[in-house]
């Protein structure tokens, strides 16, 4: 016991350094990979798409972000300790979250993950011990990993107050915020799907969980913030794009505004208000922030980055940046493959106001500007809205396919002409798609295609194992029942076997083994 106090003392003593960030960012990052790779896809990445896939990835990491700061602050209020003293040995502790995967992975041969879908079902779950069957969206993993975060909680509560009641009540607080902050987004599912500008469930997700984690930080560091000109810009810009959609709704038709499309607005500004850009957790934590709002907010962000911490006069980054932020939050609405802004001169019209000296009178003039030139050319603008529409999204990915080969169009354009159970298009798509980028894939969609289609048995087979040999296991299933057509029952079976024990797609491999044993059984 003396030795790991010693150990515990000896990680308090040491100072949090920016090396001690990189290092949890690292074991984040690591958790997500192995999620990714080892959990239900076997895929590294989420998503075939680079953008949803980075977004997806940015949403997970702030996910464990927000834990580690608030348990740290309890925990030192609890024991009366300096908080970063805490802090410092929690972050230690950090490689904890690979035991999910992992566990899952070697034991339960890999599980979906995802958010509960009320608290009732969590508390159930874990009270009947539903996370041991294969279809609960809570794992033995997952389990187990809270366990050891407890243990460790309960364990370094007791060495430095030698108090059981604290640690009790040490851990029954951090387990009851993980169930309810850990599964927030689940609970309140209607809030947080896909829909609206703010489109992607995941983007929503993740920026629940950076409000999370400006809260926590405040915790730790005091966030030092400064008035500055160019919040009216940034605000303005953001507000243009609701008012323009409020102002047109009811002329054509478009996609109607979301919650987080209207509370969206209180971060862009705040990052600008903040006064130490230079700062690498600023520009990590504002960056990726912004990339959750889309591509385009993300590029006129960038650009604004870039031009604060240059070395241009003062009154040429106030210009530029003027411009910059109001087309960063108006894209947000009016995105890629939009006409950003027409008329596009009123936003460069009110920049020059920037250097009015009177603050009043500036913000009065600025604000009374927009709100009047976009009252006054709402029906002039020639908004071209693309970011939500189904049919030119449609479009847009038929066009990446077409011009540029791209595969993850080609992907999507396949699941989508499955779900619609349009399966002569099918073959075309895939003579598009480049064979090279994604092997597995290809192959898999070759086979699942032969076998729609009834093809030469020989061929499909083939063609599932090239699949199989390029690491997708979901050929699996597909090849299974290949075998079971040609009355290889004994392979059949033992490919079977594997599917079910990884879950790939496990509802069809589940009637595909029923079938197999009625068929022995009538033997």
């Amino acid at each position: 016991m003396k030795t790991v106090k010693d150990v515990i003392l000896n990680l308090e003593k040491e100072k949090f350094q920016k090396e001690q960030f990189f290092y949890i960012l690292t074991f984040f990052f690591l958790r997500e990979l192995l999620e990714t790779a080892l959990e239900g896809e076997f895929r590294i990445w989420h998503a075939p798409d680079f953008g949803k896939a980075l977004l997806m990835t940015i949403h997970h990491i702030y996910f464990y972000f927000p834990f580690l700061l608030i348990f740290s602050f309890i925990i030192s209020l609890i024991i009366k300790e300096n908080k970063f003293k805490v802090l410092n040995v929690f972050s230690v502790f950090t490689p904890v979250l690979l035991v999910t995967p992992l566990v899952d992975f070697i034991i339960g041969g890999g599980r979906y993950l995802g958010y509960p879908s009320s608290l009732i079902t969590t508390l159930k779950t874990l009270v009947t011990a539903g996370f041991l069957h294969k279809a609960s969206i809570i794992t033995l993993g997952q389990v187990i990993e809270v366990l050891l975060i407890c243990f460790l909680i309960f364990g370094y509560v007791f060495i430095k107050e030698k108090n059981i009641f604290k640690s009790i009540i040490s851990i029954f607080i951090v387990f009851i915020l993980i169930i309810v902050l850990g599964g927030l987004p689940g609970y309140l599912h209607n809030v947080f799907k896909s829909g609206g500008y703010i489109f992607e469930a995941d983007a929503k997700q993740g920026l629940f969980y950076v409000f999370l984690t400006l809260i926590s930080l405040s915790l730790f560091t005091k966030i030092e913030i400064e008035y500055s000109p160019l919040i009216s810009f940034a605000v303005w810009g953001y507000l243009t794009g609701i008012l323009k959609i409020w102002l047109l709704k009811n002329t054509f038709q478009i996609p109607p505004l979301s919650f987080f499309d209207f509370v969206g607005i209180i971060f862009i500004p705040s990052f600008v208000i903040y006064k130490e850009k230079r700062n690498y957790l600023y520009i990590l934590i504002s960056l990726s922030t912004i990339f959750f709002f889309g591509p385009v907010p993300f590029l006129f962000f960038l650009t604004y980055l870039l031009i604060i911490n240059s070395n241009l006069k003062d009154y040429l980054k106030n210009l530029l940046s003027a411009n910059i932020l109001f087309l960063s939050g108006i894209s947000v609405f009016f995105s890629a493959y939009s006409h950003l802004i027409f008329p596009y001169f009123y936003p460069l019209f009110a920049s020059f106001m920037i250097f009015i000296t009177k603050k009043l009178l500036r913000e009065f003039l600025i604000h009374i500007f927009f709100l009047i030139f976009l009252l006054l050319t709402y029906n002039k603008s020639f908004w071209i809205l693309s970011k939500i529409n189904e049919l030119k999204t449609y479009t847009r990915e038929n066009v990446f396919l077409e011009k540029y080969n791209n595969f993850s169009s080609g992907i999507l354009l396949l699941k989508n002409e499955l779900r619609r159970g349009n399966y002569e298009k099918l073959g075309s798509i895939l003579e598009k798609m480049n064979p090279y980028e994604c092997l597995g894939e290809y192959y898999f969609y070759k086979g699942l295609i032969g076998s729609i289609f009834n093809e030469d048995m020989l061929f499909i087979e083939k063609i599932l194992k090239l699949s199989l040999i390029s690491g997708n296991p979901f050929s699996l299933p597909l090849l299974a029942n290949i075998y079971f057509l040609k009355g290889n029952l004994k392979q059949c079976e033992k490919i079977l076997k594997r599917s079910l024990h990884h879950n790939i797609n496990l509802s069809y491999s589940l009637k595909l083994y029923e079938k197999i044993q009625r068929f022995k059984s009538l033997k």
